[in-house]
């Protein structure tokens, strides 16, 4: 990103998602051309973000259009050589001369996180398993933060065991030794279902004491509007559950299956805490031994599957 990043972080950003689109065409053809994330979007003539950096072509012409098509697709270039910056041979593609070129051998946590952005929703029918399946997945991923052992807990509604806000939080209390359940009069303990937090992770004491302990409180976003998402997690809203929540300030975390631009991630970091985007919950699985792969790693592929399986039946998705 150039210095002027945060200006044209609406541009990075939308580059971040032809990078997307791009990496499935890979991955369902073995190897995909840089721009074929932009196609669909010249043909709908929907390139206004990438203003030519030339005045030379007159506004409407079709050296105008192209400039634009050529500014996207360079910026496509650019991100696919971020992501492969930031997490190295980790990256399960390769860019040569052009192409894009899939490299994975089965699909593990990039592609389930690459597959939940680009499902066709994430609220019905079968693809309602990919946000549920994702806040269990941080809660095992986000476990990396801190040098084991650690404690961690997914207690985003729906729960497994479809227990009460009420029954999870006690469940916390009797392992940690805080957050002591105790509502204050005016709220309604049968109403609530888990108050923005879908995952409570902190390290084991070193010593007996289960006091004064380093919370992190996280709240999971896979919808397109995950960027309106970085102050719904209120610690002082969450207190009024607890007598007392913690003597320590918890700290606040978002997690995103988004591959997120470096002037977002500032911005997230400041206003929502702690942030995981793609390529931190990925470089954090390949760190530490794959806990996420361990755990999940049937259920995330079958979901991907299913997401690519509908994206490939559909018209102009994946063609070569």
């Amino acid at each position: 990103m150039t210095p002027s990043g945060f200006l044209s972080r609406n541009r990075d950003q939308r580059s971040t998602q032809d990078a997307d689109q791009t990496e499935l065409g890979a991955i369902l053809n073995g190897s995909a051309a840089v721009d074929e994330g932009v196609y669909d979007e010249r043909v709908a003539s929907s390139l206004d973000d990438f203003d030519p950096e030339t005045s030379v072509a007159d506004e409407g012409s079709w050296e105008e259009a192209d400039l634009r098509y050529d500014s996207a697709v360079g910026a496509v270039n650019e991100e696919i050589e971020r992501r492969i910056s930031l997490l190295g041979a980790r990256y399960p593609f390769q860019l040569d001369r052009g192409s894009l070129i899939y490299t994975g051998e089965q699909y593990g946590l990039y592609e389930f996180l690459l597959a939940i952005c680009l499902a066709p929703n994430i609220t019905s029918g079968e693809f309602k398993e990919l946000p549920r399946l994702f806040e269990r997945v941080c809660a095992v991923v986000a476990r990396t933060t801190f040098r084991e052992p650690v404690e961690s807990h997914h207690v985003g509604w729906p729960r497994d065991d479809r227990t009460s806000f009420e029954a999870s939080m006690r469940a916390i209390n009797r392992v940690s030794g805080e957050w002591r359940w105790g509502p204050d009069e005016e709220v309604d303990p049968a109403a609530a279902k888990d108050e923005g937090v879908d995952f409570i992770v902190w390290p084991v004491p070193t010593d007996a004491r289960k006091i004064g302990q380093i919370f992190l409180v996280g709240q999971c976003a896979c919808g397109n509007d995950w960027v309106n998402k970085f102050d719904d997690l209120n610690i002082k809203n969450l207190s009024k559950w607890f007598n007392p929540l913690s003597i320590v300030d918890p700290i606040r975390s978002l997690a995103t299956p988004f591959f997120v631009v470096d002037a977002v991630v500032r911005e997230a970091s400041r206003k929502a805490g702690f942030f995981f985007d793609r390529g931190r919950l990925y470089g954090a699985e390949t760190t530490h031994g794959y806990p996420a792969e361990e755990q999940f790693g049937d259920r995330m592929r079958a979901a991907t599957q299913m997401v690519f399986n509908r994206l490939s039946a559909s018209p102009n998705i994946g063609d070569a």
